[in-house]
């Protein structure tokens, strides 16, 4: 009789245990409705990054090291396009690298803060502190250009007239 009794415990506990609870359940929503929902959000950056490379377009054209007043730098010369009729007064965004297969390699904000007139292409030569303690900064050190790709990711463009799209 105890066996019985031992033999029906342990099967309500392995039944119990292949089911998922109501809780399960709800923390499965969640975490679908949380895919669903960075998806979105994905889409929607997407779209605005979209939305501002129509009005103006960035290009990493070279990038280099140099040592210089024992500090260390990764020098950048970047093409920027304005696309539009209107005077840019400046630009806010970040710059990432990736890898060929899509693997972030750094990423950095940036600034332009000069004007750039309607339908005019400027030359950007800027510069970004070299730390060689961080591996991210090593491997853009070293990697080639030709074996990176370049994202701008744009967040503020401001035009002469006042006007902001963000």
């Amino acid at each position: 009789m105890k066996t019985h009794f031992l033999l029906i415990g342990l099967i309500g506990l392995l039944i119990s245990c292949a089911s998922p609870t109501e809780n399960e359940s709800a923390s499965q929503k969640n975490k679908k409705n949380e895919s669903e929902s960075k998806a979105v959000s994905q889409g929607n950056q997407q779209s605005k990054a979209e939305e501002f490379n129509k009005r103006i377009n960035m290009e990493c054209l070279k990038k280099s090291y140099v040592k210089h007043d024992e500090q260390e730098y990764i020098r950048y010369k970047f093409r920027i396009t304005n696309k539009t009729e209107k005077k840019v007064k400046s630009l806010k965004g970040n710059i990432t690298f990736t890898n060929k297969q899509g693997h972030e390699i750094k990423t950095f904000p940036m600034a332009y803060e000069e004007p750039i007139k309607g339908g005019e292409e400027v030359i950007w030569d800027t510069e970004t502190v070299f730390d060689q303690f961080m591996d991210d900064e090593e491997a853009l050190k070293d990697l080639n250009l030709k074996k990176l790709d370049c994202h701008w990711e744009p967040l503020q463009i401001s035009f002469a007239d006042g006007s902001v799209v963000k």
